[in-house]
Formats: structure tokens, C-alpha cells, sequence
């Protein structure tokens, strides 16, 4: 079995006066396929999770170049941040210094933010939501 060829053109589009990258030869049913989680002090939220998308932008996905508008990558950033802070980095494997509701207020927040990823990239990626599965 061959593996699917290297995408090499883009398209740029425009939904909302928001600019999106997307492969040429991806579908309109979310052939770009990523992953919303996030892991702390990776600098990203968005992986990999299809053969074309690890192809194109590689498995940790930049959002600074997909072509996301500026205020959604400040999103991204912020909560990316924001997220630092579930960790004690004096003690990784203990407690986060999180509350209950600081928590519930992060996922919140990743929850909208998942919401306009998916608005902001259109149908041609799958923007699977695993924030919540720390």
C-alpha cells in the first residue's frame, strides 16, 4: 500500500473575512483531520490525526500557519498560557494547583475555542475536541 502523496498546493479561502490554508486535494468532508488537546509546554493545542494532515503540517501543528486569523491565534495563545498554569513545574507529578472551578473554566474556554477552529477552518478539517480528557 502507498502512501498518499505530499501536498504541495494550497488554496486560500475565505468564510467570515477569515483566511484558511487548506490541502487542494482535500475533500469537503474533513479530509484535514487534527486534534484539540493540550499538552503542557508544547506550545501547541492542534495535532495531527490523518495521514494528510501529519503529511502537510506535521504531527505538533503550528496555528500560526494555517492561516487562522490573528485574533483566533491570540486565542490559541492565550489559552495555551493559560494552561501552564495546571502544572506546579516544582512538582509535575503532583496535585494541580488548579481549583475545581479554575478547571471548569479552562475546558470552557477550550470548548469555545474548539468551536471557532472549526468555523474559522471550515469543512475541510475535522477538528476532534479531546480537551477535556486530562
Amino acid at each position: 500500500m502507498g502512501s498518499s502523496p505530499i501536498v504541495s498546493s494550497w488554496t486560500l479561502g475565505a468564510r467570515s473575512g477569515a483566511h484558511r490554508a487548506t490541502p487542494e486535494r482535500a475533500s469537503s468532508s474533513g479530509d484535514v483531520s487534527g486534534s484539540c488537546f493540550f499538552d503542557w509546554g508544547s506550545g501547541v493545542c492542534l495535532w495531527g490525526a490523518s495521514d494528510l494532515t501529519t503529511e502537510t503540517f506535521g504531527y505538533a501543528i503550528d496555528h500560526r500557519d494555517i492561516g487562522l486569523p490573528v485574533h483566533l491565534v491570540e486565542e490559541v495563545d492565550h489559552l495555551i498560557t493559560w494552561h501552564l498554569g495546571c502544572l506546579d513545574p516544582n512538582d509535575p507529578g503532583g496535585p494541580s494547583p488548579w481549583s475545581p472551578s479554575q478547571r471548569e473554566d479552562f475546558h470552557r474556554a477550550a470548548a469555545v475555542l474548539v468551536t471557532n477552529l472549526r468555523l474559522a477552518l471550515g469543512p475541510q478539517w475535522e477538528i476532534i475536541d479531546e480537551t477535556r480528557t486530562e
